[in-house]
């Protein structure tokens, strides 16, 4: 059990490189410090059950599981990166905030000023979000001023307010499957860096505080390509690149400039139509002065 601490399992400081090969990272409590409960003014959150700070984490096939919080200030109940480099390799990231009887939390992954590599790594049955409050707190991810590399894996059954909150964030990723979540699926946010998505298969999402299955792309630039989109809805979204067989889905959110490029583009060839029908009526020989027409131009 962390008190007020950074690393409630392992802490990696001032440029130090950590490899962990196999094994599991399970069952940490991240919590207040005595002295924040009785003098409040003092701010002395825990960071992460991993916590990387101005270093290097690499994890191959590691498991980090049924991890909790103890505050609601906590960030990154499985990790957290400050200014570093975090690397998952076949790993598997489940269970972590998943207690009705533990605090709301930040995030499960939280991150600033890093770098995360990801490649086929699970995340399943994480976060904690409520029905009733009104708490937009517990993201899967919450990248802030970060860039995010995933290939592979799957995104199911997590219970996370959102999967990805980017703050002024990059994201690339690969054939991801972000499916079965109780989550809105991503919130771009504060002119964020490009994000791609290719190869993915999103959609039969049922986010907890959100009618559908929903990407809010409120500032940023999303760009997609050969992914399955199900039931995905597009909401406040300013620049959207479907690129090559986006997928089925409901592309066009309510006032988007898609949808008003779709409009005008609709309105554009009705009228390239009329003139051309108009034109070729002019083309016709006209008959002078109500004289008969002649065979030719019957």
């Amino acid at each position: 059990k962390s008190k007020g601490t950074n690393g409630a399992a392992i802490a990696v400081y001032n440029g130090a490189t950590l490899v962990m090969n196999g094994g599991s990272l399970s069952d940490n409590v991240m919590k207040y410090d005595v002295i924040v409960i009785l003098l409040p003014i003092i701010p002395c959150y825990p960071y992460g059950t991993l916590y990387v700070n101005d270093a290097t984490a690499t994890l191959n096939n590691v498991t980090i599981s049924d991890n909790t919080v103890g505050t609601p200030d906590a960030e990154g109940a499985a990790i957290y990166a400050d200014s570093s480099t975090v690397t998952l390799n076949d790993c598997v990231v489940s269970g972590n905030i998943n207690n009705e009887k533990v605090h709301y939390a930040e995030s499960v992954i939280g991150a600033e000023d890093s770098t995360l590599i990801i490649n086929n790594t699970d995340f399943t049955d994480n976060g904690k979000v409520s029905d009733t409050d009104d708490i937009d707190y517990c993201s899967l991810f919450d990248l802030v001023d970060c860039k995010l590399t995933m290939t592979g894996g799957k995104i199911t059954d997590n219970h996370a307010d959102k999967i990805f909150y980017l703050d002024d964030s990059g994201a690339d990723i690969t054939g991801v499957t972000v499916t079965g979540n109780a989550s809105i699926i991503l919130h771009v946010d504060n002119d964020s860096a490009k994000v791609t998505l290719t190869d993915c298969t999103l959609g039969n999402n049922d986010p907890v505080k959100e009618e559908f299955d929903v990407i809010v792309d409120v500032k940023g630039t999303l760009a997609m390509s050969n992914c399955d989109l199900g039931d995905t809805v597009f909401e406040y979204k300013r620049y959207v690149d479907f690129g090559n067989g986006a997928g089925a889905g409901s592309i066009l959110g309510e006032g988007s400039p898609a949808m008003i490029v779709a409009i005008l583009a609709l309105v554009a060839s009705a009228v390239s139509i009329f003139l051309i029908v108009d034109m070729k009526k002019k083309l016709v020989p006209a008959t002078a002065n109500g004289a008969a027409k002649s065979d030719d131009e019957a």
